[in-house]
């Protein structure tokens, strides 16, 4: 049967390219712009990093994409910008952080203050 396999955009990333990398055949980028379309919205070409498609593929072939987690306590001037370039060397990946966190930051109305405790991943992206 086939499953869902969580895949994380990178910088630079395109459809047909993930299709190749990931499906083994450029032309698949259609199945995955359908399978996504929701997400992605009418053009195809406008994807961005550390935002996640579903790639369908066979159960014998997916990828176990478990994310672990370690405790970060927020220090004075921590913002999720800079603790993205900080930890995961690229400061676009805060959308991760905020994703990670976002129950914590958006019942303190968006604010970040020293001594939150944050759930940091491990691996940005276990699934590679």
């Amino acid at each position: 049967g086939m499953v869902e396999e969580p895949y994380m955009i990178k910088r630079g990333d395109y459809l047909s390219k993930i299709a190749k990398n990931e499906l083994g055949d450029w032309t698949k980028w259609r199945e995955i712009y359908e399978y996504n379309r929701e997400m992605i919205g009418d053009d195809p070409n406008r994807i961005y990093p550390y935002r996640f498609l579903q790639l369908l593929k066979a159960a014998a072939v997916a990828k176990d994409c478990q994310v672990e987690f370690y405790d970060y306590t927020i220090e004075e001037g921590d913002t999720p910008w800079n603790l993205a370039g900080n930890v995961f060397g690229d400061e676009l990946a805060w959308i991760i952080i905020y994703m990670d966190n976002q129950d914590m930051i958006d019942r303190n109305g968006g604010i970040i203050y020293p001594g939150m405790v944050f759930q940091l991943r491990k691996e940005l992206d276990p699934c590679k």
